[in-house]
């Protein structure tokens, strides 16, 4: 059943035959497909239901999560970024994986709000969070957007302070310097740009924003072969969070070797030291280079122009990817690009393998739940970047050193870039 909530926006890259294209829907701020063309087949690189609608029943696919991504301890916590100490607040977040730990932002979190979507560019008063630099910005070198925002109220699932979200959402056109393998082709890039800032004066709040996004880069090709244990996968950081039982975080981190599970620095085939019970653990990634701020002085603004700096690489040196996910059929290589200090890597191990399937993965497209009609264990790669959790209660866990914590006066500012290349494969040439 259609409504405006579940209505697909569709983005595409202007050609005839375009390489690139996704559906997004305002509920939840949903990817709901995500679409490349190559070797001569259509693509849909995420998984997920056949219907629109379906994503009302389900949680956390493709969809975005917060206030605060992951997992967060019930009980009082007092807040206070260094930047304002004098501004302080306490919270409760409130339970809903188990009565003493909330995940990705509570009962109804971000990712079952409308986010109202707004055609690029903007009209009058209809983007406060980017400025018109940026807005110029976008409208010359992004080939096309969305701009989507919502309003949480203070309170809102125990956070406090009123906050308003805007998010970009746009597609790049190919980029030969965005190909960095011999015989690779860039078919172009995802943008999706987080901002926030508070509405009132002298709050403080915890956000930690992402997409919640799973990925099977060659479920279109053999739908029979499912799992991700022949993608590669490189993340560049070899330290993981350390978890209570509950999968809360001790505010430790643990370093792995070549021999570990979790190390996946070097294109590691990710079934070659597949955990037992999957993945479902935080990377942080190495420090390098200079990082696009995440959070800035709202009277900054006028003047800033972050936009251009992720969109317009050096040329002959673009951005360093923090991760590379690569699929072992479809040549299909996407390398993520973020301002953020760690990704979230989750294999879909809770999965009972019931629920629904897309029919370019094999399903039958109903929106019936049914034993056996959904994506089984390991047959996606989650992949969430955003800061350790909490940074907030353990600031040293962020190598930037970062709280997640805004106060009043500052605007949140988080980015995910996302090159799609493309390396033909000898069957695809055949």
């Amino acid at each position: 059943m259609a409504s405006p909530e579940t209505t697909p926006i569709l983005l595409a890259l202007p050609s005839l035959t375009p390489s690139l294209a996704l559906e997004v829907l305002p509920y939840g701020l949903t990817i709901h497909r995500f679409f490349v063309q190559a070797d001569g087949r259509t693509h849909d690189l995420v998984i997920g239901p056949e219907s629109p609608h379906t994503h009302k029943h389900i949680k956390y696919t493709n969809t975005i999560i917060g206030r605060y991504a992951n997992r967060l301890p019930v009980k009082e916590l007092s807040v206070s970024s260094s930047r304002s100490p004098e501004i302080q607040a306490s919270f409760t977040p409130l339970p809903n994986e188990t009565p003493n730990v909330s995940l990705h932002g509570g009962q109804v979190g971000f990712d079952e709000k409308f986010w109202e979507p707004t055609p690029v560019p903007p009209g009058p008063g209809e983007a406060e969070l980017f400025s018109g630099k940026e807005l110029s910005t976008i409208e010359s070198g992004v080939a096309t957007a969305a701009l989507f925002k919502y309003i949480s109220e203070d309170g809102e699932q125990g956070y406090p302070g009123k906050l308003r979200v805007e998010v970009l959402v746009g597609l790049l056109q190919p980029d030969p310097l965005r190909a960095s393998d011999p015989g690779e082709f860039n078919l172009g890039s995802v943008l999706i740009v987080y901002r926030a800032k508070l509405l009132e004066e002298g709050k403080v709040t915890p956000i930690n924003l992402t997409q919640h996004t799973g990925y099977n880069l060659d479920a279109s090709v053999d739908q029979k072969v499912m799992p991700i244990h022949d993608h590669t996968l490189t993340i560049k950081g070899n330290k993981t969070v350390e978890l209570h039982p509950d999968m809360v975080a001790t505010g430790q981190l643990t370093s792995h070797d070549s021999s570990s599970p979790y190390h996946f620095l070097n294109h590691t085939r990710i079934g070659s030291r597949y955990p037992e019970g999957g993945y479902d653990n935080f990377f942080v990634f190495d420090q390098t280079g200079e990082q696009i701020v995440k959070i800035f002085k709202e009277t900054e603004l006028l003047d800033a122009d972050l936009v251009h700096e992720i969109i317009k690489p050096v040329p002959g040196k673009p951005a360093e990817p923090k991760v590379v996910l690569q699929g072992s059929q479809s040549g299909v290589k996407l390398s993520f690009a973020t301002n953020q200090s760690g990704v979230q890597y989750y294999s879909n191990s809770l999965s009972d393998g019931s629920g629904f399937k897309k029919k370019i993965h094999g399903g039958d497209g109903r929106d019936e739940k049914k034993p056996g009609g959904g994506y089984d264990k390991g047959c996606a790669t989650f992949l969430e970047f955003h800061e350790p959790y909490p940074s907030f209660l353990y600031p040293g866990l962020s190598p930037s050193g970062y709280d997640t914590l805004l106060t009043s006066g500052e605007i949140y500012n988080n980015y995910l870039r996302i090159d799609v290349g493309y390396t033909p494969r000898p069957s695809a040439s055949s």
